[in-house]
């Protein structure tokens, strides 16, 4: 498969052309295989620097990271699982922002048809406790400061 022209290799289209040999280009952290170099070198696109590795390592570092990690390259130039940097503080603004309006969306869909009940005159008295709850959460988080968040407790109701 190209995009823009460029070969893009994905773990199952290696697998698929049955490749031998596989290069890992430490400059920018990407897999390459060797069937594939004149390809890349056509669009200029075929590193100048890289190791040759073995289909374990490939398998590995192509996958899905573990959790809190992203794929770097160690000091010998091989690949490695490496610590995600922490976020900016404008992206954890940014985060909390969207947890803060996903937050009031859930809460909104429950407080809505007990406030229509409550409005019609038909909600249960059961219910009654539990719209209360959920608007008082609602309302505590529409104070919530995404910048130094203090996230209220969900109601239990």
């Amino acid at each position: 498969m190209l995009v823009h022209g460029v070969p893009v290799i994905t773990p199952h289209s290696i697998l698929r052309l049955e490749v031998k040999r596989i290069m890992y280009a430490y400059a920018n952290g990407s897999f390459y295989p060797f069937s594939l170099k004149k390809a890349y070198q056509d669009t200029n696109t075929w590193p100048e620097n890289y190791l040759e590795v073995d289909e374990g390592i490939f398998t590995e570092f192509s996958g899905v990271p573990p959790a809190g990690k992203l794929r770097g390259t160690g000091v010998d130039g091989m690949p490695e699982w490496v610590d995600t940097p922490p976020m900016a503080q404008e992206e954890l603004i940014d985060q909390n922002e969207r947890k803060k309006q996903q937050l009031l969306a859930e809460a909104t869909t429950i407080i809505d048809p007990l406030k229509d009940a409550m409005d019609g005159g038909y909600i249960d008295d059961a219910d009654i406790p539990g719209l209360k709850a959920w608007q008082r959460y609602r309302y505590a988080l529409t104070k919530v400061d995404p910048s130094n968040p203090e996230w209220p407790d969900v109601p239990s109701v």
